[in-house]
């Protein structure tokens, strides 16, 4: 890994009360991030914001809309082909939170390439505003120092 960017959560924690759409990607937040769980928790509840929920089905006591469990659900979106593609495109700051064990999977380096895709595609980063909404979630806290330091994780 040499972009600093793609191992980090680059739009912060408070980067959540801003979001108006989140793709979560591989993860569980509820056993993850239990926090992140709960604040984007909240946001649904009183804000109303759109999560989609790639990968397993979780609990995660709030509501959401489970787009699939494939990779290729990426490609879809991608190609505008999925009903997801619709919400990133309209969302003003979208963010996509990419678990760290989706990325270790043997497909690992194509869901992250799919993601990055995407993100040029649907302006999960944006220059004009300054805002990254692509968020890897660590699941070690020397993961990020690791990588700094030139050590590849996945």
């Amino acid at each position: 890994m040499n972009i600093r960017s793609d191992y980090l959560f680059n739009s912060k924690i408070i980067g959540l009360d801003h979001a108006d759409y989140i793709l979560l990607v591989g993860t569980n937040l509820r056993t993850e991030a239990p926090i992140l769980n709960s604040r984007i928790m909240r946001h649904v509840e009183n804000k109303g914001i759109q999560v989609d929920v790639l990968g397993v089905s979780p609990d995660l006591n709030f509501v959401y809309d489970h787009i699939g469990t494939s990779p290729s659900t990426l490609e879809q979106i991608l190609n505008g082909t999925h009903p997801s593609s619709e919400r990133l495109r309209k969302a003003k700051l979208p963010m996509i939170i990419v678990s760290s064990k989706a990325l270790e999977r043997s497909d690992g380096e194509a869901i992250l390439n799919n993601v990055k895709k995407i993100t040029k595609e649907f302006k999960v980063i944006n220059q004009e505003t300054k805002w990254n909404g692509l968020n890897i979630l660590q699941n070690y806290a020397s993961t990020v120092a690791a990588c700094d330091i030139g050590i590849p994780q996945y």
